[in-house]
């Protein structure tokens, strides 16, 4: 008679079969995964350009004079442009008149130019 001797391992068709079953379950999650991080990537991006969009109208509105101009600069790998547009002007006739200027900021992605953040703000000049 045979003798069947029992065996403490795993057979090749178990191996494959438990193979293909992980590879099927990593096949789902791995693409969700990289959509994720791709997502986070982007969402970092946006942080960052409002922060930078932010800090530049705050620095327009802080030192500058604010007359109508547009300027374009390169920083962190964001390319900003600063338009600074005069609005209506405040006051009556006769006196010494304000002017409503926006300053609009847009912020883009260096690589692809791709629009990233707009801001927009209003302020009163005093005529000098």
């Amino acid at each position: 008679m045979w003798s069947r001797a029992t065996s403490a391992g795993f057979t090749l068709l178990e191996v494959l079969v438990s193979l293909v079953i992980l590879s099927l379950a990593l096949s789902t999650v791995i693409p969700a995964t990289l959509i994720s991080y791709r997502r986070t990537i982007l969402a970092a991006d946006k942080v960052r350009a409002d922060l930078l969009a932010q800090s530049i109208v705050e620095d327009v509105l802080l030192t500058d004079i604010l007359r109508a101009e547009t300027r374009r600069r390169e920083e962190d790998g964001f390319v900003w442009v600063v338009d600074i547009r005069p609005v209506s002007r405040v006051g009556q006739r006769g006196e010494n008149t304000a002017k409503l200027v926006e300053v609009i900021v847009e912020v883009s992605n260096g690589a692809s130019g791709d629009l990233i953040s707009r801001l927009s703000t209003q302020s009163v000049v005093a005529n000098q």
